[in-house]
Order: C-alpha cells, then sequence, then structure tokens
C-alpha cells in the first residue's frame, strides 16, 4: 500500500513519510485518542483515492497494547482493503460505496442508490447510521469532498475545474462546502500546502 519495496523501507519511519499532511494529523489523532482513552478504534471505514482519482474504501483497527501492569506502551493497528469477498455490510451497501467511489462526480440521488442495492431508502439510511453516523447524501458529500482535496494537493486543475470534476455545482458551492467541512477556503488550503515548512 505505501510502495515500498522491502520491510527496511518502512522501520523507522512514521506516517509523516508517506502521506500528505491531512491524512497524518487524522491517523496521529486516531493513535492518541486510543493511546489516551484505551478504547479501540474497531472496523473504521474510511475512503482513500486511487492514483485514478476513484476512490476505494479501506477499513481500520487500532488496539492499545499494554504492559504486565497494564500500562498502555503502543498501538497495534491493521487496515484492508474492503472487497465484494470481505465485506462485513450488506452486500447492497458495498455497491453504494463502490459506486460513490468511482462516480461522485457525477449526479447521485438516493433514488440512483436505491436502484443499485436494491433497498429501500430508509434501510440504506439506516445502514449508512450505523456504519458512518450520517447519510448516504452526506457522506458523498464527504467523499466530494476528500476528493476536491486530493486534486488540490496533486494538480495545478483551477478551482472551477476541481468543483465540476469533484460533482459540485460551481467553484462557490465546493468553497462553501470546502470551508464547513475543513475550516478554510480551497485557494487558502492549496497554498498553505504550498508554503515551506
Amino acid at each position: 500500500m505505501l510502495g515500498a519495496a522491502r520491510l527496511e523501507d518502512v522501520l523507522g519511519k512514521t506516517d509523516a513519510d508517506f502521506f500528505p499532511p491531512e491524512y497524518t494529523a487524522r491517523f496521529v489523532a486516531d493513535d492518541q485518542a486510543v493511546m489516551v482513552t484505551g478504547q479501540p478504534l474497531c472496523q473504521q471505514a474510511e475512503p482513500v483515492p486511487r492514483p485514478d482519482r476513484t476512490f476505494e474504501w479501506r477499513v481500520v483497527t487500532k488496539v492499545p497494547l499494554r504492559d504486565v501492569d497494564g500500562q498502555i506502551i503502543g498501538i497495534a493497528g491493521i487496515t484492508c482493503r474492503i472487497h465484494a469477498e470481505n465485506a462485513t455490510c450488506h452486500p447492497g451497501i458495498y455497491a453504494i460505496l463502490e459506486h460513490i467511489g468511482v462516480n461522485y462526480g457525477k449526479r447521485i440521488t438516493m433514488r440512483n442508490l436505491a436502484e443499485i442495492a436494491t433497498l429501500s431508502p430508509s434501510t440504506i439510511e439506516r445502514h449508512f447510521d450505523h456504519m458512518f453516523q450520517t447519510s448516504p447524501l452526506r457522506y458523498l458529500n464527504t467523499v466530494r469532498l476528500r476528493a476536491a482535496r486530493h486534486l488540490l494537493l496533486t494538480t495545478d486543475d483551477s478551482l472551477s475545474e476541481i468543483a465540476i470534476a469533484c460533482g459540485f455545482s460551481d467553484q462557490s458551492h465546493m468553497t462553501a462546502q470546502f470551508r464547513r467541512f475543513f475550516g478554510t477556503t480551497p485557494r487558502r488550503y492549496r497554498l498553505a500546502q504550498e508554503l515551506p515548512n
């Protein structure tokens, strides 16, 4: 997953050696939460961008490691790609995740998702609330925002081009959603990533 050829290529490295800052910040926050609270992070599904600009889903579990006195001394974690054979969610929900991962830039409605999953909208809503604590359309919006953030970091595309590519109606729509979700505008976010550390 990291593109390393040998174990030696990852030993002694940190998240920051392999991932953009916004991913690293989230990983570290999750690690710290497990270390501080002692509560495991179980089966958290996250969309991860592929090189072709689509998304795949990975599920992450992190648990605290304790010494003989019960003190937390580290974390054990595992991540794996979700695919049809190992998906623990309903097959219809997996089909929705795959559809969103490839088609987030297109118009997607609850009716579309219900047809793809062959489930009622209320059943889909219930599954998404259980898995992600949000609605399907809000989750779609999250994927679009993460796609926009990824394109801001990896391309020179204009903000209007990124907005349309990620399924927003226009640049102002994306900017409003981006500010609400990430606490800054797309333009400021891109400039901040370009500044030297």
